[in-house]
């Protein structure tokens, strides 16, 4: 069998814990992880302030993409809290962002 497939076996071998029963595929355990992953206070703040910005400079998610060199899907996934930017990618966001060098954390830890 292909790696996908054993990937996908292995997380149909897991409970999921809101359910208690069985995930149906990997694409579903990846899903609740992503879930997961926006309900954490960085990621939630994160994307609270990647939208205030934007809505301040009047932009879109499309723009934010095309300045940082980044997809829209992965912009799409910070602004949902589903991803944290590495950080060469979290200081151009800063930039991009107006957010000021003197206040620019250099790390996703040291904003919040």
């Amino acid at each position: 069998t292909s790696r996908v497939e054993y990937n996908d076996y292995q997380a149909r071998q897991r409970i999921n814990p809101e359910t208690g029963k069985k995930y149906a595929s990997l694409s579903e355990l990846c899903d609740y992880r992503a879930r997961q992953r926006s309900e954490r206070k960085k990621n939630k703040d994160l994307s609270r302030l990647i939208k205030e910005n934007l809505k301040k400079l009047n932009k879109n998610q499309s723009w934010l993409a095309e300045q940082l060199g980044v997809s829209r899907q992965l912009v799409n996934l910070y602004a949902q809290g589903r991803n944290i930017p590495g950080e060469e990618n979290l200081s151009k966001l800063f930039a991009v962002l107006g957010i000021k060098r003197k206040d620019r954390p250099k790390s996703i830890d040291d904003l919040f």
